[in-house]
């Protein structure tokens, strides 16, 4: 079995090798890599722009791709080229470009680290600018590799166990602090979703698009609570639902659902869902239900 230590050795050369290929591939950047540092968080800084995701499989870390605001720019540049863009959308295209990139390249370094024995799960990027949302939380840990450019230096920090970057800077209304998983096949519907338990003062440690998604970023990430999709292509939320009760009836699953689909809440309902909301999900109704479910 590998120690924390060869784990964390072998997931940031995955993402060093990953990150200096795609940045010469798409971006024409040659990237020079620099001497690795670790210690706690309470000595970490971070650049003028940082995206985070969560990482759940054999183990769970966080990671943070922390940019010079000159680097972003660049890839911004490259990114937008041909592209109209007007002087509104130019901040938000800028941190689109910084969280697209560690989606792209942690998503490109899953292969690799899914050989370590279990399927790798994701969460959706998110992107604080300076230090806003910084946190440091006891015990946390840093390891981190700097990439040198023309154009400006990118670290890549792998933390852990807990993630400092933490979405909401306090705790929101629900005060609880879990650790959700997010299933739903669309991307838009699962930012939102990211979005609003984040202001209730939780964090998105893993996303899945489908039911066999699903049950392997369970089994990896063990989350507190998970939101469920029901119609999904491939397996659908329901039947994943009376999969993971199964293995876990300790599980507390919420299935997200439209109107008109009662009859398949009550059968999500008989597979083990703990309760429903409807979409388009309303953050008093999600508050609610979590604090239902987790007996607050």
């Amino acid at each position: 079995m590998r120690s924390d230590m060869e784990l964390i050795d072998r997931t940031m050369n995955t993402f060093q090798e990953v990150a200096t290929h795609h940045f010469q591939e798409e971006f024409d950047l040659k990237m020079s890599v620099g001497s690795r540092a670790s210690g706690s968080v309470e000595a970490l800084a971070l650049r003028n722009l940082t995206a985070t995701i969560h990482l759940s499989g054999p183990t769970s870390f966080s990671v943070a791709f922390s940019f010079d605001r000159s680097l972003a720019e660049r890839l911004f540049e490259v990114q937008t080229a041909g592209i109209s863009v007007t002087e509104e959308e130019r901040h938000p295209f800028l941190l689109e470009t910084v969280g697209e990139t560690i989606n792209v390249v942690l998503g490109h370094s899953t292969a690799d680290l899914a050989t370590l024995g279990c399927k790798i799960a994701l969460s959706v990027p998110f992107v604080i600018e300076e230090e806003k949302g910084w946190q440091r939380p006891e015990e946390a840990q840093f390891t981190r590799v700097t990439l040198s450019t023309e154009h400006g230096n990118l670290d890549i920090d792998l933390i852990s166990p807990r993630n400092p970057l933490d979405a909401s800077a306090s705790k929101g209304k629900s005060g609880n602090g879990l650790r959700v998983m997010i299933v739903d096949d669309s991307l838009l519907v699962a930012r939102k979703l990211e979005t609003i338990l984040s202001t209730l003062g939780h964090e998105t440690v893993c996303t899945a698009a489908s039911g066999e998604e699903a049950l392997s970023a369970y089994q990896c990430g063990l989350p507190d609570l998970v939101t469920m999709d029901i119609t999904m292509g491939g397996m659908d939320g329901i039947q994943a639902t009376r999969l993971i009760v199964e293995s876990y009836p300790d599980a507390k699953v919420v299935m997200v659902t439209s109107h008109g689909q009662e009859a398949m809440v009550r059968e999500a309902l008989k597979a083990g869902a703990r309760g429903y909301v409807l979409k388009p999900v309303r953050p008093d109704k999600l508050e609610a239900m979590i604090k239902k479910v987790m007996g607050v």
